[in-house]
């Protein structure tokens, strides 16, 4: 659709705004103002949706590596001028139907953001909000804690410094970097590291800080971009009042309105980015040459190395200067490229150098940067440290191969045509951040900057146009675009090589700054600056008063219009009384079907598919170990097509065709679909099952005309997969290359360790994780035959039996009607579809009717027999404790350590990872509720955990408020039904859990009060959480699925918006005294998972000894406080023989308890991969000098102090690289907010 231009005029202006520009992309009209007085720009973008979303960005440019973009993102948060209280915004902000603030720094702009439920509470908060960013305190008290500061232990602390010592060290970090700065050179804000290098960050100023903002935070550079449903008039006239109550900035006496027409065009021209000229990449000699077709050009390439003990491989990335931006044809060329070279299993990259028997990497990635003048990288990852030096040149060899051995036009035509699509789909699903990120561009880099008519912001949206153009692109002019760009311009190459001696050397360095800083400030002056932090954590503290909050009144959910879904399911009770795009017809054919299904129709221009395949419930461990291979190899097989009959009767397989080779399959999924993926669990990630890991979800998505195709590929995967020895092979060597970057992720390894803590061994979480596909992945690569034979087996049982498939379909599910039979009903077509498929299905299963009767299910969860959490938790090993205080009837799989070789290292422990500079904690607890999602106290709990870890609430002052970690979060999983504690990544993970259980006492004490303003501004929290999953319709859809899995109805949400409401103070209160203490009195133990409960922490290498003991004494003391360290379960008489010589075994078992054992990353991976662990000695888990951890003797409360002074240990360190997962992007620091329920 083309967007439609709007002239703009006088007549479009309204009080002193002027209308620029105006227009419309499908249905959404987009105008941008600008006001006469202050010179500020706003875009109103006229979204559907029951969310409002406020993108508040500053254009800014970084000349060195200090991060005062982004250190100033962080103090802008600490109180204003008008509200002088750290964290007023965000409690004020939670009062509006929101979840806190955000905000976020890339290289060429700053944003704050804030999304709300409905319009009242969006314009409540916009005041707050400008008055934070253009009024700012910048205390420097403020900057100690948030930037960074010394602690009295020696380290370096704070937030930002936490934040960026966490990726600073990082492969794709330092690979950027390089980049960046030999793409960029001379004086460019493009090659500086905007969140700051940690040297730079030592020796930053608070007073830097402050010029920055007066240099950059100016009326006439700020961009107000609102999208959703609000009113223009009324947001207008509240900016004109803020204009006027804020005036001039910076002690200025001078408005925009008051500058002279050439004072105003040059503070245009001296813009960010625009005041210098942007220099060429041209580099006066070559590091080597290489020749095309007689030609050479220059290519410069930069070695350097990231800390890793693993060495197996790195990375490569190649890089180069784009068009400018303003040449948005040309960009878009550039990107479909890159798609073209990386995109699927037929592009030349994956074909030449992943899909072969010895790969040179693990797969590769094309981006491109929307700076004034553009860049593009081609990533390969996981590339075999031997090949470092070559794989560069092989892609390089086939991207000239574009030029002269020519390129596949047909599927070149049909990556354009999907990108099309896939925009469509993107702005359909997902308009808000579409529509923001379209006009940042226009606002930061647009040269007409509003005086062109509209025409450039129309042109931003002319998606239609240039795709269509590129269409009509032949292959010369392709051929002229790639010789042009990517081979006769000159690039950089870097080489990133793993390396053990320089983690060794990192950590040294590290431990010398300790030691150094300690020296410096000598015992005194330790004690001096522990005084001073406590001072300032005192003044942080102070809390607004109640007459300031009141300022903010709290936003009604009655102002939310909610979208409209009508939702079907044929499992019988609430689900089928939607449906009405159903005949009545269609609704008894869809009942009489043996497959679930489950329908959400809304109006789209896409339509999604979906099977949910439900793994046998007696499945072996050694069967389910080979579901993730299979997943995998869905998609990346020969596929032999089932079709439909010629008058649509039968589905069957085209028996007159041959299967479809890989190739073949994966050119019909790339024609036919937008998108498509096979995954163990919702939601999952390679080696990472996501919810319902017993369940492969199959997801297809294309557009309505091609419905019927994608029904075909659907019933195709489900019954003519071909699984060959060859294919196995492959994409098992594939996916190996891709174990070494996971293992050096802390994040990543997070997730390994806890399910490995809490889950049973033959769980599918477990079972396809990391630690055990390594093993099976190396297995099925020198042995494919076998495994071949054992995944077609797995294969049919898996999509064999309907009362264990569950079919889903969301969008335009009338898009089959148009090619139904004359007289044909509502739905009529979509019910032939699901019952020939549905026959198709049921014939696999011998013996049985294709017409055997369904039972009757309330949810999905029910119909497909899904277990819950619980259910997949290890046994309770206790009975150790149990036996020693006489207790029968207590089961349990072992005694001891020895005996229970499941979790031979307890439930509490610490793995080190070289890699990793930061900690990464999880501790986590069964919320023991039986009534499952109604249960009672679900609300409540969910309303503690919004307001524990609110953006400045009680949790976030103590940990991220003090520097300690920089993500600090209270979370109900409510899938899992676990509460958790996470730090992530944390400076400092002991100070951050002592810190965090002392304000969990408190608040379950009642010591640290919950206020009704709090209660009130969480409630407000949770609303919007649940608000916000309809979003829009697409997401709305998939809220409604997802709940039906977790076992609720399609009312739940609605329900639960009533009960949030009804929630009273004394609710939560009652709620944070039954859930708190279980934290409190963490019970660890040597032997197993002990009430479910967990304690997984991932670290630097270096750390992790002093990281166990100093855990060890933090939850020792926790639980001594509690008094539950007599676990007798009454008040005994110490002198009564048997009941004090049991009490006295108990204390015994639980002085061993408190350990919390440091495990080596091997020891910890060959335990959880099923591994003998007698192969490997005890040593692996010991320091240099065989520190162990806190051993039996009881630690006092002043140990906890000293635990910080051991720093014995030198182990080597591991690698450090992340998996992508979470981790921070190298332009983009975004402040997330906590307390989600998930």
């Amino acid at each position: 659709m083309t967007p439609e231009k709007e002239e703009a005029g006088s007549r479009n202006s309204f009080l002193h705004f002027d209308q620029l520009a105006q227009t419309t992309y499908k249905g959404v009209s987009v105008r941008e103002f600008q006001s006469r007085k202050t010179g500020v720009r706003v875009f109103l973008a006229d979204v559907n949706s029951p969310l409002v979303n406020g993108y508040f960005t500053l254009i800014t440019e970084a000349l060195d590596d200090d991060g005062l973009p982004h250190t100033l993102e962080h103090l802008l948060f600490m109180g204003s001028e008008k509200f002088p209280y750290k964290g007023v915004l965000d409690l004020l902000a939670n009062r509006c139907l929101a979840q806190g603030t955000n905000a976020w720094t890339a290289t060429d702009h700053t944003a704050y953001t804030i999304t709300t439920a409905g319009q009242e509470g969006f314009l409540n908060i916009f005041p707050v909000y400008l008055d934070h960013i253009l009024r700012p305190l910048l205390r420097e008290e403020s900057f100690v804690t948030e930037v960074h500061h010394v602690t009295p232990e020696g380290e370096h602390a704070g937030v930002v410094y936490s934040e960026m010592e966490a990726s600073e060290n990082k492969c794709d970090t330092i690979a950027l970097r390089l980049l960046y700065r030999e793409l960029y050179p001379g004086k460019c804000g493009y090659k500086s590291e905007t969140g700051g290098m940690l040297e730079n960050l030592r020796g930053l100023t608070n007073e830097k800080v402050r010029q920055y903002h007066r240099d950059f935070y100016q009326w006439h550079n700020l961009n107000l971009i609102v999208t959703g449903k609000v009113d223009p008039e009324t947001f207008l006239s509240l900016l004109a009042k803020m204009e006027e109550e804020l005036g001039p900035l910076h002690g200025s006496n001078k408005l925009w309105k008051d500058l002279s027409v050439a004072e105003q065009q040059s503070l245009r021209a001296s813009r960010p980015f625009f005041s210098r000229p942007i220099e060429r990449f041209t580099p006066t000699s070559p590091h080597s040459k290489e020749g095309t077709e007689g030609k050479s050009h220059l290519v410069v390439v930069k070695e350097e190395q990231f800390p890793s003990d693993d060495e197996s491989s790195g990375k490569v990335m190649l890089g180069w200067r784009g068009p400018e931006w303003k040449d948005l044809k040309t960009r878009l060329a550039v990107d479909l490229v890159g798609t073209y070279l990386t995109d699927s299993n037929r592009s030349p990259v994956e074909r030449k150098m992943v899909q072969i028997a010895e790969p040179l990497c693990s797969g590769a990635d094309f981006s491109s940067e929307a700076f004034l003048s553009t860049c593009f990288l081609l990533d390969l990852e996981d590339v075999p440290t031997e090949k470092l030096s070559e794989a560069g040149g092989v892609a390089m060899g086939l991207i000239e191969g574009l030029c002269t051995e020519g390129i596949d036009m047909e599927r070149m035509r049909a990556i354009v045509q999907r990108e099309h699509l896939q925009c469509a789909r993107e702005f359909e699903e997902d308009p808000h951040e579409t529509v923001a990120t379209l006009v940042v561009e226009h606002a930061a880099y647009s040269e007409s900057q509003g005086e062109d008519g509209g025409e450039g912001l129309s042109k931003m949206f002319s998606w239609k146009e240039r795709y269509e153009e590129l269409l009509k692109m032949d292959e010369d002019e392709w051929k002229a675009l790639v010789r042009r760009l990517f081979v006769d311009s000159p690039r950089v190459e870097v080489r990133c090589a793993p390396s053990a001696s320089l983690a060794k050397r990192l950590a040294a360095e590290e431990k010398d700054r300790k030691e150094s800083n300690r020296e410096t400030l000598g015992a005194d002056g330790r004690k001096a600056l522990a005084r001073r932090l406590e001072r300032i954590k005192e003044q942080q503290a102070e809390k607004a008063p109640e007459e300031v909050v009141d300022k903010v009144p709290l936003a009604p959910v009655s102002s939310v219009k909610p979208l409209a879904l009508d939702i079907f399911n044929n499992l019988g009770g609430e689900g089928e009384q939607g449906g009405a795009f159903l005949s009545d017809s269609a609704k008894d054919a869809l009942r009489g079907l043996p497959l679930h299904v489950h329908l959400a129709n809304f109006e789209s221009e896409f339509v999604t598919l979906g099977v949910i395949a439900r793994s046998p419930t007696d499945i072996s461990s050694e069967d389910l170990s080979g579901l993730f291979l299979l997943s995998e190899l869905l998609f990346e097989s020969g596929v032999q097509m089932w079709t439909r009959t010629g008058d649509s009767s039968v589905l069957s397989a085209a028996s007159d065709r041959p299967p479809l080779s890989f190739d073949e399959f994966t050119q019909l999924l790339d024609r036919d679909l937008t998108d498509f993926s096979s995954t163990i669990g919702s939601s999952a990630a390679n080696f990472r099952p996501g919810e319902n890991p017993e369940a492969v979800f199959l997801s297809l998505t294309a557009s309505v005309q091609n419905f019927a195709l994608a029904f075909d590929l659907l019933a195709s995967l489900m019954k003519g997969v071909q699984i060959t020895p060859e294919r196995v092979k492959v994409v098992a060597t594939t996916l190996l290359n891709q174990v070494a970057k996971k293992k050096r992720s802390g994040r990543f390894m997070l997730s390994q360790l806890e399910n490995s803590l809490r889950e049973g061994p033959d769980s599918a979480l477990n079972v396809c994780g990391l630690a055990r596909q390594e093993g099976v992945l190396r297995e099925a690569k020198e042995n494919p035959e076998p495994w071949a034979e054992k995944l077609r087996a797995l294969y049919v049982s898996l999509f064999g039996d309907p009362s264990r498939l569950a079919v889903s379909l969301s969008g335009n599910l009338m898009g089959l009607e148009e090619e139904g039979k004359e007289g044909k009903g509502k739905g009529e077509n979509l019910t032939l579809f699901l019952s020939l498929l549905s026959d198709a299905v049921s014939s696999r299963t011998e013996g049985e009717s294709s017409k055997r009767p369904r039972r009757s299910s309330r949810t999905l969860k029910d119909a497909l027999s899904l277990p819950g959490a619980r259910r997949r938790r290890r046994k309770d090993p206790n009975a150790k404790v149990a036996k020693a205080k006489g207790e029968e009837g207590v089961e349990g799989e072992g005694t001891g350590a020895d005996e229970n070789p499941l979790l031979p290292f307890g439930n509490s422990v610490t793995v080190g990872i070289a890699s990793e500079q930061s900690s990464f904690l999880q501790m986590s607890v069964d919320t023991g509720e039986e009534g499952g999602f109604m249960g009672q106290m679900e609300i409540p709990l969910m309303v503690l955990c919004e307001l524990v870890s609110a953006f400045e609430g009680p949790l976030y002052r103590e940990v991220r408020g003090t520097g300690l970690a920089y993500g600090c979060d209270l979370i109900m999983y409510r899938g899992s039904e676990e509460l958790c504690l996470s730090l992530s990544p944390a400076t400092d993970a002991v100070k951050g859990l002592e810190r965090s259980l002392e304000c969990f006492r408190a608040i379950a004490t009642g010591q640290r009060p919950l206020e009704p303003a709090e209660i009130e501004a969480a409630k407000s929290s949770a609303l919007f959480s649940v608000i916000s999953r309809g979003e829009t319709l697409s997401a709305a859809a998939a809220d409604q699925l997802r709940a039906s899995l977790r076992g609720v109805g399609p009312q739940y949400n609605r329900d639960m918006i009533t009960r949030i409401a009804e929630t009273t103070e004394d609710d939560v209160r009652a709620a944070a005294r039954q859930f708190l203490p279980r934290f409190l009195s963490f019970p660890v133990s040597p032997d197993g998972l002990a009430i479910g409960a967990s304690l997984a922490v991932t670290t630097s290498k270096q750390k992790a000894a002093v990281v166990s003991d100093g855990l060890s004494a933090v939850l020792a003391a926790s639980s001594r406080k509690e008094g539950e360290r007599e676990v007798s379960g009454g008040e005994g008489d110490p002198g009564n023989g048997a009941e004090a010589s049991a009490n006295s075994r108990v204390e015994e078992i639980y002085r061993e308890g408190r350990r919390v054992r440091k495990v080596s990353l091997k020891r910890f991976l060959t335990w959880a991969s099923g591994g003998d662990l007698e192969g490997l000695c005890e040593e692996e888990d010991e320091g240099e000098d065989g520190h162990t951890g806190a051993g039996d003797e009881e630690i006092s409360d002043d140990d906890m102090d000293a635990s910080d002074d051991d720093d014995d240990c030198d182990d080597d360190m591991d690698d450090f690289d992340g998996d992508g997962e979470g981790d921070f992007d190298d332009d983009e620091f975004e402040e997330s907010s906590p307390g989600e329920e998930e």
